[in-house]
């Protein structure tokens, strides 16, 4: 039996901050890196230490190795609290260079984590802190998990692989049938209860497909051939025939999504309900990560500095633009937007006693902070006052600034989703 569907690529250098084209007001997006930990085993090639997804509040999911040789667990980390093993062994899973394997399990934005169990045959489960594991069924491969406890994955019947559908009080998940062929797996599932993956025809071939309750599978248009995630707005995103990363919707129908410089073949992994797009592109050896949005097209996730991370392997994007990462070396990381602030005064120069508004402006590849989160305005490191963000901006205003040049800077303080960051000094003279 097929186990899971395996991408075979390589992916290449990467470094400690990543830049991106962002906004009018900042030149490049810049992430903060956090490599997660272990349970205990050591990171290396091999030795089933990866990710399988991100949430909202930037919760990751996998497996890792444990103190015990071989014996990897699957875990859930929290940015605030670290990592927690959730007890069960992972099915057999190894990472391995170059290698990308999608429908490992999932993660939803309750924190819900579905997977399979290694119990002599893989037992699939879905797992929350306060109702522990739910059984799914032996020989049940879960990919994913939507915020209503839904699963969507691949499972074993009569000899072949199909794609199912699991909602609670169903005692046996639901086959979703072929595309005419004998298998087919499903890789992601929205909150709408739509299924993508792949499906085999009745000519032996491969293709992509759309499952809903009402209408049943069907098969994403040519030239798409492969569907690994969808997102709440029905987008869906894979492989076309041509060996591009594509993307679809139900009104434009396919888009090939090119490739980097350099490179002949891409795909797409995931993204975000921003339809902020990662992947993977590449010419033999090296790749490239890469991240694609309407407005700036396939960006390289290569970046500048003196150590050099190599193969990076994306695996999920949250809406607020964090990436989660397996790197072939065993590794595990999530790169966190640093938000980017401008600041602007109202009237420079300006006259003792006179009112003046400073204005910080914040943004990042996946737009601003929320609404309400604070802003802090300083000068030369004196606290001058503070301000609510409101669609990205926040403003401050004094007329009590004496005479001379002042040194004005806004900070953020970050939050779960985004890394905190001051913006450059603005010179204020007052005459």
């Amino acid at each position: 039996m097929k186990r899971h569907f395996l991408v075979k690529f390589s992916c290449c250098v990467l470094v400690a901050l990543i830049f991106l084209l962002l906004s009018p007001f900042c030149a490049a997006q810049v992430y903060k890196i956090t490599k997660l930990p272990t349970l205990g085993g050591k990171a290396r090639p091999r030795n089933a230490n990866f990710a399988f997804g991100i949430n909202s509040s930037g919760q990751v999911a996998g497996c890792s190795p444990t103190s015990e040789v071989n014996v990897p667990h699957i875990f859930l980390w929290t940015p605030a609290s670290g990592i927690q093993d959730l007890g069960v062994e992972c099915y057999g899973w190894q990472w391995g260079p170059g290698e990308l394997e999608v429908g490992q399990g999932g993660l939803n934005d309750l924190g819900h984590v579905t997977s399979d169990i290694d119990e002599g045959s893989p037992e699939g489960f879905l797992w929350s802190a306060s109702g522990g594991f739910q059984d799914l069924g032996i020989d049940v491969y879960p990919a994913g998990v939507n915020n209503l406890d839904q699963v969507a994955g691949s499972f074993n019947i009569f000899g072949n692989d199909h794609a199912f559908f699991w909602t609670s009080g169903m005692t046996m998940p639901k086959d979703l049938g072929t595309l005419g062929g004998n298998d087919s797996f499903a890789f992601g599932i929205n909150d709408a209860g739509q299924v993508v993956g792949v499906s085999e025809t009745a000519k032996g071939m491969g293709a992509a497909f759309l499952w809903s309750e009402s209408t049943g599978m069907q098969g994403l248009p040519s030239p798409f051939g492969s569907a690994y995630a969808i997102n709440n707005q029905g987008v869906v995103v894979g492989e076309t025939a041509s060996e591009h990363a594509g993307l679809w919707t139900q009104t434009g129908g396919v888009q090939d999504l090119g490739v980097l410089p350099g490179t002949t073949s891409s795909i797409a992994v995931a993204l975000n309900n921003r339809r902020v797009v990662v992947g993977n592109s590449w010419y033999s050896q090296p790749g490239f990560a890469f991240l694609w949005s309407s407005s700036q097209g396939m960006l390289n996730l290569n970046v500048f500095g003196k150590n050099k991370l190599q193969n990076w392997v994306p695996v999920g994007i949250n809406d607020a633009g964090q990436i989660a990462i397996n790197r072939t070396d065993g590794q595990l990381l999530v790169l966190t937007p640093i938000i980017g602030i401008a600041v602007s005064s109202s009237q420079n120069p300006s006259q003792v006693g006179q009112l003046v508004t400073f204005t910080a402006t914040t943004n990042s590849i996946a737009g601003p902070p929320p609404d309400g989160e604070v802003i802090t305005f300083m000068d030369s490191g004196t606290v001058l006052g503070t301000a609510a963000l409101a669609g990205g901006s926040a403003s401050y205003s004094t007329s009590s600034l004496s005479a001379g040049t002042h040194k004005i800077t806004a900070t953020y303080p970050g939050d779960i989703n985004y890394a905190g960051s001051q913006s450059k000094v603005l010179k204020q003279v007052v005459q």
